[in-house]
């Protein structure tokens, strides 16, 4: 008697164990189910906004980049090799009423 009452509390433990498991599967599948169409939209909106991060970081550094190269260009570090479009500020002020006119180019 006694081992047939410990054989069925097993057996409902098990039962229980695997009704929790299917629920468990049922309740996933129902929600992958009915996000699955948001999900795969909430996953281009965040690659879009990734890339729209990264395009940003790499704007903002080709930005410092030519900042630094026309203060550079200023000061006459960079007078032989002037990359394209450089020379159009050349013309405006630095810090204050100084303003350099004309930066003189070898023939390298």
């Amino acid at each position: 008697m006694r081992e047939n009452r410990e054989h069925e509390k097993q057996r409902e433990k098990e039962e229980q164990k695997e009704w929790e498991a299917e629920s468990v599967y049922e309740r996933k599948n129902k929600y992958f189910r009915s996000d699955c169409r948001e999900g795969e939209k909430n996953e281009k909106e965040m690659k879009t906004w990734e890339n729209g991060k990264h395009r940003e970081k790499e704007g903002e550094e080709k930005r410092k980049r030519s900042e630094r190269q026309k203060l550079n260009l200023r000061k006459g570090k960079y007078a032989c090799h002037v990359p394209e479009g450089l020379g159009e500020d050349i013309n405006k002020p630095v810090n204050g009423p100084t303003t350099v006119t004309r930066v003189t180019l070898c023939a390298c």
